[in-house]
């Protein structure tokens, strides 16, 4: 898992790199392999603790447009960083799945017919001719 990168939060909010954040969050998110290092990284890139929300926070100390203009960077930053994440939650959720249905795949060629009795439907009677 790769960890938020070092921001001092008491910095100026205006030199956070908010391509980087993304970039990042798109190398950390295709190195998880797992819900629970995706989960991980959710919260290092995007939780309360993060340089994103970090940077948000600090929007009111700065002048009008340049909250405006910061502001709408740090929105698209979260909604992209938001989208990679669930994008490979989704995938190592199949990956999952189908790992755990190709683990518990019952092999039916064993079969042998009329070695399990089947069952006796309504209306049918158990004697035949």
């Amino acid at each position: 898992m790769t960890d938020a990168p070092d921001h001092d939060p008491d910095s100026d909010p205006e030199s956070l790199d908010v391509e980087g954040l993304v970039e990042q969050a798109r190398a950390a998110a295709a190195g998880a392999g797992t819900t629970e290092e995706i989960r991980q990284v959710s919260t290092a890139l995007s939780g309360k603790k993060s340089a994103l929300a970090q940077a948000s926070r600090r929007l009111g100390s700065l002048e009008p447009d340049a909250r405006k203009a910061l502001g709408q960077r740090l929105h698209d930053a979260r909604k992209a960083i938001e989208g990679l994440i669930e994008q490979r939650r989704v995938e190592i959720s199949f990956e999952e799945l189908s790992r755990e249905m190709a683990e518990s795949r019952i092999d039916l060629t064993e079969f042998i017919p009329g070695s399990v009795p089947a069952p006796t439907l309504p209306g049918h009677s158990t004697w035949c001719r």
